[in-house]
């Protein structure tokens, strides 16, 4: 899963808890592990967008550290593949029609979960309509570089970069899962997800 480098250390953060995406094609990877790739930005792109991007997390997340960035990427660059991220269960956006949504969860803008109608509660308008929990998140060894793609892709990962030995029971359960399924040994193949 491809994310862009400031988002991808969000997640390593734990502090963006879920995906959003125009299409439904995470959900294809419910209740297994995908690989965390951060995209590499061009320069220019990076020094003109970053200053107010930095601006809006620290709107939404007050309570940020300063370093965040610098902690969440410890030794990662861009362009990498840093983390496995277990994908948990999607939800999809059906209130409110093309109008924004008046119920209470609007007031505070970091919540797009409408707890009242178990709904995603966002502006019709807004292109990305799905919402993919990240359940999980097991950093890898060492960064492993990947050839990037749109959406979900398939990446060979070493298997030194998978901290198995250090995996909790659950983990290494949704590991092996996620080793079947890449295989092609589960009922429905057609919706394999991708290492990375």
């Amino acid at each position: 899963m491809s994310v862009e480098f400031v988002y991808a250390c969000l997640i390593m953060a734990r502090i963006k808890t879920g995906e959003t995406r125009k299409t439904r094609h995470v959900a294809n990877c419910e209740g297994t592990y995908v690989a965390l790739h951060a995209q590499r930005l061009p320069k220019d792109r990076y020094e003109r967008e970053m200053p107010m991007m930095i601006k809006m997390l620290r709107e939404m997340w007050p309570e940020l550290p300063d370093t965040f960035l610098q902690d969440a990427a410890l030794g990662f660059d861009d362009g990498v593949v840093w983390a496995l991220v277990e994908v948990g269960d999607t939800y999809t956006k059906t209130c409110c029609g093309k109008t924004p949504c008046n119920h209470e969860c609007q007031s505070d803008p970091r919540h797009a979960w409408c707890p009242a109608r178990k709904d995603l509660c966002i502006d019709g308008n807004f292109k990305f309509l799905h919402v993919t929990r990240l359940a999980d998140i097991i950093p890898l060894r060492f960064a492993v570089r990947v050839r990037p793609m749109q959406g979900i892709f398939r990446a060979f990962l070493p298997a030194a970069a998978i901290p198995t030995d250090s995996m909790t029971g659950a983990q290494l359960h949704v590991w092996h899962h996620t080793q079947e399924v890449m295989q092609g040994k589960e009922p429905d193949a057609g919706t394999r997800c991708s290492a990375g």
